[in-house]
């Protein structure tokens, strides 16, 4: 699905796959835009805890809050790689183990992908990034940060095919589309 940018993307899924209430999981340091979607929906929102060395997201900490039946069931978890504002990329095995974490919970994954190309491996300071997919995967990406297409707002997203319906009601009531000339300029790019 092509967005106006990638908060849009990421709007989109929260309206979507969200309920009042319902909870969510975002690491801090956390994107403050995440932040604001997660709160304008009323959903409940969980921090997860990071090493604080590496910045990386404890998945220790994901699965015993995720199986944890005296705390409210989360619904979503967020992950954003390369990460904002911290810049780390999560390895790929790290990657596929909150997967698994989060489908063994019944949980959505989201995977806010807008800095892919803003990575650390060419240096050898870093792994290079990596995406995921399942049914119960989302993927955001946006082309304005790519490829530098800043005021142009254009994202898209990858999702499982049975969310597309939730997906095309927010899309259809909200921007319906992204502006026709930023979708001609990302397509040339």
């Amino acid at each position: 699905m092509v967005c106006s940018g990638s908060n849009q993307a990421y709007g989109n899924v929260v309206v979507a796959l969200l309920d009042p209430g319902d909870a969510a999981v975002l690491f801090t340091p956390y994107y403050f835009n995440h932040h604001m979607a997660l709160q304008m929906n009323g959903a409940r929102i969980v921090y997860g805890a990071t090493d604080p060395t590496t910045l990386l997201p404890d998945l220790v900490w994901l699965r015993a809050r995720l199986s944890d039946s005296s705390q409210p069931k989360v619904k979503m978890v967020t992950l954003v790689n390369p990460g904002n504002p911290s810049g780390v990329t999560i390895p790929w095995d790290m990657l596929k183990e909150a997967s698994e974490v989060c489908r063994e919970a019944g949980a959505w994954l989201v995977v806010d992908n807008a800095y892919e190309y803003f990575t650390y491996e060419a240096s050898g300071d870093g792994p290079p990034h990596s995406c995921l997919e399942g049914g119960h995967v989302v993927n955001t990406f946006s082309f304005s940060k790519t490829y530098g297409m800043m005021g142009w707002r254009v994202g898209y997203l990858a999702y499982p095919a049975r969310i597309k319906d939730a997906l095309m009601k927010v899309q259809d009531t909200i921007p319906i589309c992204p502006p026709v000339l930023s979708q001609r300029l990302a397509l040339a790019i």
